[in-house]
């Protein structure tokens, strides 16, 4: 296929030299052009002067202005409706047009397609008290007062690499010709996995520290002990003063009355079970950005399952990448998410912010 520039040279050398087509091909051999795209190139040189398409030499469309609107209307839901647009195949079907004619109107209309985000579903109670405890914390924690929060959690890293299925595919012929061990791709049901917990602040990040599940439950006990062995120190040697605010989720052991009572005893000051809104990873910086950046350098490049120990190491060294500007980007942010909780009457704001 001519490219725009070949085009335009051919144009020259046929209007300004006079050559053939056979001189043309003989002096840009590199080119490898074929006799039949270049000798039609020229006559359509000599016929209009020029290699540009004429106007209105495109196929001609033949969809309506009705099939426009059409397209629309359904191709998106009806206010108040989630979920009642159709798909690109019905509405080809409906209006008796191709799918690429949809897909064209879509394009003309500026309309691009989105991943729907799956979420938990939260009752009116839940949306109450999530925007509600947003609010009191938005309104408590001034910049300078946030610079002062370490926020915490844990997460689960699985030594399976997790595939995109979508992109997760093989090509033959036929299905049943092709070999098991390429159709087919073996996971297990129960796959091991390393719990971590972790935390930042404006000031920097606590160590990793990983939790061993097959010899400890995760309980209050086991809780207190990661508090005073890990992630408290962790806090005061970053402020060194202790005027840190210590922050964590709703997870039972975290709530627990001796939970409670301990990081009372033990911590400055710290954000209290009934102060942190519920269902709300959403408001929590590890949530919301740092796990997903350690996911992301976890398992790029890795083709294959992990042993615990290459699990380990990985961890280690991607919690390492982790840079003090992407921690305070993310934590910078966290006061608009509280206020676009309460925007959303307590609802979901994910979308808000990719």
């Amino acid at each position: 296929m001519l490219s725009k520039s070949d085009k335009v040279l051919i144009e020259a050398c046929v209007s300004e030299k006079g050559w053939s087509g056979d001189r043309i091909i003989r002096e840009y051999p590199a080119k490898k052009w074929a006799h039949r795209s270049i000798y039609r190139l020229i006559r359509k040189t000599k016929e209009t002067g020029t290699t540009a398409r004429t106007s209105g030499s495109r196929r001609p469309t033949t969809v309506t202005m009705d099939d426009k609107n059409a397209v629309e209307e359904l191709i998106q839901s009806q206010d108040g409706k989630p979920g009642t647009h159709r798909s690109q195949r019905e509405i080809a079907q409906d209006l008796g047009i191709s799918r690429s004619s949809v897909q064209w109107i879509a394009k003309g209309l500026k309309l691009k397609a989105y991943k729907r985000i799956r979420i938990s579903r939260r009752d009116d109670n839940v949306r109450h008290r999530r925007k509600a405890r947003c609010k009191a914390l938005y309104d408590r924690y001034k910049l300078e007062d946030v610079k002062r929060i370490v926020f915490t959690d844990e997460k689960d890293f699985t030594l399976e690499v997790a595939k995109n299925r979508q992109n997760d595919r093989v090509y033959g012929s036929k299905k049943r010709d092709i070999s098991a061990d390429r159709l087919y791709r073996e996971t297990s049901r129960f796959s091991k996995k390393l719990m971590v917990s972790a935390g930042i602040s404006w000031l920097g990040k606590t160590r990793i520290h990983f939790i061993d599940t097959a010899k400890t439950k995760v309980n209050s006990e086991s809780y207190i002990n990661l508090l005073d062995n890990g992630l408290l120190p962790d806090c005061r040697r970053m402020y060194p003063n202790n005027d840190y605010i210590f922050q964590q989720d709703g997870a039972p052991s975290h709530t627990s009355r001796v939970t409670q009572d301990h990081l009372n005893d033990e911590s400055p000051n710290f954000i209290k079970k009934d102060e942190w809104p519920p269902q709300s990873p959403d408001c929590n910086s590890m949530d919301y950005s740092i796990w997903n950046s350690l996911t992301n350098k976890v398992y790029h490049g890795q083709g294959k399952k992990f042993t615990e120990e290459e699990l380990e190491e990985r961890i280690r060294r991607a919690w390492d990448d982790i840079t003090i500007d992407e921690i305070r980007m993310c934590i910078l942010s966290w006061k608009k998410r509280l206020r676009a909780v309460c925007q959303q009457d307590g609802g979901h704001i994910d979308h808000l912010f990719k």
